[in-house]
């Protein structure tokens, strides 16, 4: 029997998933979710949520250098949707480079509600295998009912002391 196909195989299979994508569900709890994860080579992963109602979003993603043993540089990182999700909403910004690696939104884009976003983060993990974390928080809208009910409340409270110091 000769094993040279099926050594040549399992070489070309570990060399493959070196550079896999990932897209993983980040779970929403009272607008916050964290996403992460620990990678070898080049790497393109997309965390995707969604959320029920008109949304303005903030995120980060860091990484932090162990002494070259683990490390993790970002290509790019950009909040993005539609199929595949390619359409770019809106980009990360470099803070930190170094030992510690660390992008965050450049702006507070407002998201719409039912639609399906992601964080997708492009990079590699050298000197073997390397991590990042992140958080992504989402703030609802407030409807212009809310603004409105606010505005009555206001009126309301000022024409009942106006009123008390007349009464006096």
């Amino acid at each position: 029997m000769n094993l040279r196909p099926w050594a040549a195989a399992a070489v070309l299979s570990l060399c493959a998933s070196s550079s896999f994508a990932i897209d993983s569900v980040v779970t929403l709890t009272g607008g916050s979710g964290f996403f992460g994860a620990t990678r070898a080579g080049a790497f393109n992963d997309n965390f995707i949520f969604s959320f029920g109602s008109a949304s303005t979003a903030s995120s980060a993603v860091s990484s932090i250098n162990l002494g070259g043993l683990q490390d993790v540089s970002f290509t790019s990182v950009n909040l993005t949707t539609g199929a595949g999700f390619t359409t770019v909403v809106a980009s990360f910004n470099n803070v930190s480079n170094g030992a510690i690696e660390l992008r965050s939104l450049t702006s507070s884009p407002t998201l719409t509600a039912g639609v399906q976003y992601a964080i997708s983060v492009i990079g590699t993990a050298s000197g073997g295998s390397g991590s990042y974390s992140g958080t992504v928080n989402v703030s609802p809208i407030p409807e212009p009912e809310t603004y409105a009910l606010m505005l009555a409340g206001l009126v309301a409270g000022g024409f009942l002391s106006r009123r008390r110091s007349n009464s006096r």
